[in-house]
C-alpha cells in the first residue's frame, strides 16, 4: 500500500471524501496530513571537501543526477566542481589568474546552462592597488572551459549572482548593476540596480533580480527589493518593501508557473509570526510582480535564509542557518543548519536540520537536482560540506515494470514515476520522466493492455504498451527535458488520451504509462523509452 493511502484512511479529513466538489477541502487536509506526518527527511550522506580552507558558497543541478559546486580555497583561488549523486567529485577546475600574493579571488554562484554545463562567477581583488574585476566562466557538463570573461564595468566590478536566460545567455548581478552577455560571452547590456543578491531567468529571456537597498531613515535602515527586466534590459517593474525594518532579500527562484519564490531575513515581522532578533521570510509574487503571500518564520535567535530553490512539484525548498534554540530541530551547539520544503500555497510541509555538534555550521546555498534529491552546501568546522536530503515530497503512486528500461545516451536507462493521488475524483496526477538525455523532446503514452515489443519502429527502446495506445501530444503536452535531463505533465483525468479520443478516467480502472523521447547514439538520431507504470485508480 503506498504512503499516500495510508495517510488517506488515517487522515479524518480525507477519510470521509466523496464528492469532486469538497476537492479544495480534501487538497488543503491532504497537505495537513503531509505536514504532520513527515517530522523531517532524510540525510543521505554527507561529503566533506578534504581541503581545509574550502567553503562551498553556491549549488547548482547537474544533468543526469548530481550538482555543479563553487568554492573558495582561501583567498587565492576558487574551486568549480561537478559532484556526482554518490557524492563523488567527477571533475573540478580550479579558477586564478596569477599566482601573485596581490591577487584575491572571491567565488560567488553557480547556475546551470540550457545546454547542460555550468556559469560560475565571482571577483578578483587585487591588494596593492584596489582594483576590482568580475570573471565569470562557462564550462561544459565534462569541465571543458567553454568561454569565458574578465570584465572592469564597475557596475559589475564586485559581482553577488548569476543567472542563465532561455537561450543560453548570462546575466550578472553585482553590488551596482545587472550585465548580460550573449551565449557566446559577448557584452550585450548593462544596467544600474541596488545592491543584487539573487536572480533567475525569467524564461522569456529576461531576468528576475532582487537584494538589499539602503532606505531613507536616520540612521540608514535596510529595505528588501525585487525588480524584473526584459531581453533588451528594459525594466518592468521595481518594489521596494520592508521599510523600517533591516530587511533583504537574499535569494530567488522561478514558481514554476512565471512567478518567483523570494526568500530573505528581516529585524520584524513582514506578513507572518513575530520573530525577535533576526528572522526569515517566504514570498511568493506572480509573474506581474504581485505579491500572493508572505510567510515569516524564525527563532527567538538569528536566522539566516541563504538560498531557495525550485523542486519538482512547484514547491519552495528553503535553506540557512541559525543560533536560535529550535527552528528545524533543537540547537546542539552556537549554530546548526536547516531546510523547509513549503507548498505553493506556503505552508510548511516538512523540515529537517543538520544539528550538527561542529564549529559554526552554516549554509549557503540549496538546490533540487534533477532526481529530485535537494542538496545544501556551506561549512562546517571550518570545511566545506555538501548533504544530500531526500525529497519524497508526494508519495509516489502505481508499480513499475518493464524495469530498467534500455539505457540511452546518457549511459542509464529512464525512469518513470508518478505522483499525486490515485483517487480519480481529485484529478491530481503528475507523471514525471527522469534520467534522460539533456534537451531531448518527447511525450508521454498510456494504454490499458501492458506489452513488451523490442525495438518498434526501429527504436533502441522496449515499448511496454500493447492494444489501444494513447498519446500526450496535446497543446503543452509534447514536453523537453531541457538541462535538467526531465520532463513531467501534469495529467487531467478528465481528459485522457485513447485513439479514440479524450475519456474521464473512472474509479477501478488500470491504466499503464511510459514516456517516449528522441536520442542520439553513435552521431545518429533514434529514440528510447522509459520504463512503464501501472496505476490502478479509486
Amino acid at each position: 500500500m503506498s504512503t499516500n493511502r495510508i495517510l488517506m484512511f488515517n487522515c479524518p479529513a480525507l477519510r470521509n471524501g466523496r464528492t469532486s466538489t469538497l476537492r479544495r477541502l480534501l487538497q488543503g487536509a491532504l497537505a495537513f496530513c503531509l505536514a504532520s506526518s513527515a517530522a523531517g527527511q532524510t540525510e543521505v550522506w554527507r561529503t566533506s571537501y578534504p581541503t581545509n580552507a574550502i567553503i562551498f558558497d553556491a549549488l547548482a543541478p547537474a544533468p543526469g543526477n548530481g550538482v555543479y559546486a563553487l568554492g573558495a580555497l582561501s583567498t587565492r583561488a576558487a574551486r568549480a566542481l561537478r559532484i556526482a549523486d554518490s557524492g563523488a567529485v567527477v571533475w573540478e577546475r580550479e579558477i586564478r589568474y596569477s599566482f601573485s600574493v596581490d591577487e584575491e579571488i572571491h567565488p560567488k554562484d553557480v547556475v546551470s546552462t540550457t545546454s547542460g554545463g555550468c556559469v560560475v562567477a565571482g571577483g578578483r581583488f587585487n591588494t596593492v592597488t584596489s582594483v576590482s574585476d568580475m570573471w565569470v566562466r562557462v564550462y561544459d557538463s565534462n569541465g571543458g572551459l567553454v568561454w569565458q570573461q574578465l570584465d572592469a564595468d564597475l557596475r559589475v566590478a564586485h559581482p553577488t549572482s548569476v543567472a542563465v536566460g532561455s537561450s543560453g545567455e548570462v546575466f550578472v548581478g553585482a553590488v551596482a548593476g545587472i550585465k548580460k552577455y550573449s551565449s557566446v560571452g559577448a557584452p550585450l547590456w548593462s544596467v544600474p540596480t541596488p545592491y543584487v543578491l539573487g536572480m533567475t531567468g525569467d524564461g522569456a529571456g529576461g531576468v528576475w533580480a532582487c537584494g538589499s537597498a539602503t532606505g531613507p531613515g536616520t540612521p540608514p535602515d535596510f529595505d528588501a527589493w525585487v525588480a524584473r527586466y526584459d531581453a533588451a534590459g528594459n525594466q518592468l517593474f521595481f518594489d521596494v518593501f520592508g521599510a523600517g525594518l533591516v530587511a533583504g532579500a537574499t535569494s530567488i527562484a522561478p514558481d514554476g508557473v512565471g512567478g518567483v519564490y523570494l526568500t530573505g531575513d528581516s529585524s520584524a515581522s513582514m506578513g507572518g509570526i513575530p520573530v525577535s532578533g533576526i528572522g526569515c521570510w517566504l514570498q511568493r509574487r506572480t509573474a506581474a510582480g504581485v505579491v500572493s503571500w508572505t510567510r515569516t518564520f524564525g527563532t527567538v535567535g538569528m536566522d539566516y535564509p541563504k538560498g531557495v530553490a525550485l523542486d519538482e512539484f512547484d514547491n519552495a525548498i528553503v535553506a540557512g542557518y541559525t543560533n536560535g534554540a529550535s527552528l528545524a530541530a533543537p540547537n546542539t551547539l552556537n549554530y546548526d543548519c536547516w531546510l523547509m520544503r513549503f507548498d505553493a500555497s506556503g505552508a510548511l510541509v516538512w523540515s529537517a536540520s543538520i544539528a550538527t555538534p561542529v564549529t559554526f555550521p552554516a549554509i549557503y546555498d540549496v538546490t533540487v537536482g534533477t532526481s529530485g534529491a535537494v542538496y545544501v552546501g556551506g561549512t562546517m568546522s571550518l570545511r566545506g560540506f555538501i548533504s544530500r536530503f531526500d525529497n519524497d515530497l508526494l508519495p509516489t503512486l502505481g508499480a513499475s515494470y518493464c524495469s530498467p528500461a534500455v539505457p540511452n545516451s546518457t549511459g542509464a536507462p529512464s525512469r518513470l514515476r508518478v505522483f499525486g493521488s490515485a483517487y480519480a475524483y481529485l484529478s491530481e496526477v503528475t507523471l514525471l520522466a527522469d534520467s534522460l538525455p539533456a534537451q531531448a523532446f518527447g511525450y508521454f503514452l498510456t494504454s490499458a493492455t501492458q506489452g513488451n515489443v523490442a525495438n518498434p519502429a526501429g527504436s533502441q527502446g522496449v515499448l511496454c504498451l500493447g492494444g489501444a495506445i494513447g498519446r500526450f501530444v496535446g497543446p503543452g503536452q509534447i514536453l523537453n527535458s531541457g538541462a535538467s535531463s526531465q520532463f513531467r505533465l501534469r495529467h487531467d483525468l478528465t481528459n485522457h488520451p485513447t485513439p479514440s479520443g479524450l475519456i474521464q478516467v473512472q474509479a477501478g480502472e488500470t491504466w499503464n504509462f511510459q514516456a517516449w523521447y528522441r536520442d542520439m547514439v553513435g552521431g545518429g538520431a533514434t529514440s528510447n523509452f522509459s520504463d512503464g507504470l501501472s496505476l490502478t485508480f479509486y
